[in-house]
């Protein structure tokens, strides 16, 4: 018996000498295998990996945690709105065969006329009485379609937007989805807009400066005290190939009321995404945004505040890529001589939490269109005197 347990254990130790013997030669071979001049373990790991990447990158594959969202769209689209064929970009004689007159054609959109419609309206009798009013109708009644046309003058035009044209999202009032779209027509038709909506209304016909500034840049816009980044859902930054965090002290714009000169550099880079995003649901309207809801506790101020603002969020994304950030290059402030101010020198862009006293009234001070806040009856202000 004991004999026999002798030589179960003599097989015991011989058995852990060999896998003991075992394990020291497997361990010497990745030694010298990591330290062989020829190629070895991490290089071909290295080397294997980058040849992955060349491949994924010719076939336009992005890591799970870059990869960009879809932002291609129907071509019967784009070429609804002259994005395939030549486009008609900004002359300063003539656009589509149409004289622009001395100032672009005034551009707004009504779902309604209300006392703020008719505001607009009698502003603009007033201070650009004989210049271009396009007015798109967005399922107006008959009856406010009436009052409009007895209110304008032979310089006003009432349009359908033909939203049976486009998908069925355009038409929602909250997304104004369908502003994209509006513009490039008109652009593609005229090469330059004033965009106005209510509650806007113009406030002077001073507008050298304006038109001189936006000429030279392609846009003028007016920016918002908010960033990009609290005010927009983060899946849409995805669309464009963008971190969220790249916008946290990227003013937003105020998409109410801007000039553009449909350039080249505008028609390509700034219409073309633009009207992309809006025509597909995913990219302006992301799957659990909400346009109310703002939560402006949340800190850092610059972090998503849970609401997002569809067609002005895009705006932002895109015009701050197309200026390489650069804000003061397309945006401006008045100052009390009525003098341009660019936005940086007056704003500070990393200090948004101790916002500015009236930073709006100083925005719009002395400019041609004011947002006008109260619902209650101005008309007399705005009414067209006879001298």
């Amino acid at each position: 018996m004991i004999e026999r347990n002798l030589k179960k254990l003599a097989k015991m130790k011989t058995k852990s000498f060999l896998i003991l013997i075992s394990l020291m030669a497997l361990l010497t071979l990745v030694i010298w295998l990591m330290n062989s001049s020829t190629p070895h373990l991490r290089n071909i790991v290295t080397e294997t990996e980058e040849h992955i990447k060349k491949i994924n990158s010719k076939l336009n594959v992005l890591e799970p945690n870059e990869r960009k969202k879809d932002l291609e769209v129907d071509a019967t689209y784009l070429e609804l709105l002259g994005f395939l064929n030549e486009p008609k970009l900004f002359s300063e004689k003539t656009v589509g065969e149409k004289n622009i007159g001395r100032i672009p054609p005034l551009v707004t959109a009504f779902s309604q006329f209300s006392d703020k419609e008719k505001l607009l309206i009698e502003s603009k009798l007033k201070y650009f009485l004989n210049d271009l009013l396009l007015i798109y109708d967005l399922d107006l009644s008959s009856s406010e379609q009436l009052k409009i046309k007895k209110l304008c003058n032979s310089s006003c035009f009432l349009r359908t937007f033909k939203g049976d044209n486009y998908p069925v999202h355009l038409v929602d009032e909250k997304m104004k989805a369908y502003k994209p779209i509006i513009i490039q027509e008109v652009l593609n038709e005229y090469g330059a807009i004033i965009w106005i909506e209510p509650p806007n209304v113009f406030t002077s016909n001073k507008i050298e400066k304006f038109i001189s500034k936006s000429k030279s840049s392609g846009l003028l816009a007016w920016p918002l005290s908010q960033p990009v980044s609290q005010m927009t859902h983060p899946a849409m930054f995805k669309y464009f190939n963008v971190k969220q965090k790249d916008f946290y002290f990227v003013h937003m714009l105020d998409t109410s009321q801007f000039i553009l000169f449909n350039n080249k550099k505008i028609h390509e880079n700034l219409m073309l995404p633009w009207v992309k995003c809006a025509l597909k649901e995913n990219c302006i309207a992301p799957a659990g945004s909400k346009y109310n809801g703002c939560d402006f506790r949340r800190k850092p101020y610059f972090l998503y505040s849970g609401c997002h603002k569809y067609e002005k969020s895009a705006f932002g994304i895109i015009t701050a890529l197309l200026y390489n950030f650069d804000q003061s290059k397309y945006t401006l402030l008045i100052d009390r001589n009525n003098q341009l101010i660019n936005t940086s020198s007056v704003y500070s862009f990393g200090n948004f939490e101790s916002n500015e006293p009236n930073f709006i009234e100083i925005l719009y001070e002395n400019s041609f269109m004011t947002p006008i806040q109260s619902t209650t009856k101005k008309t007399s202000k705005y009414k067209v005197t006879k001298d």
